[in-house]
């Protein structure tokens, strides 16, 4: 198992913040950048991945 360089942890975890402060979101970010390390990822770009849903009331 590799880590990640820890940029797209920091990209992540600021998106996570932005959109819903969490105490999990540190964890949930690590999660994914060890997941992308280790090539379990989409082809699409960091940025994407967290659009808010259409009811964005809920944001």
């Amino acid at each position: 198992m590799k880590w990640g360089d820890g940029a797209i942890y920091n990209t992540l975890k600021a998106d996570l913040d932005l959109h819903n402060a969490k105490k999990n979101n540190s964890k949930d970010a690590l999660i994914a950048d060890v997941a992308i390390a280790n090539g379990s990822h989409s082809s699409l770009p960091i940025g994407t991945w967290l659009k808010p849903p259409r009811n964005t009331e809920a944001w």
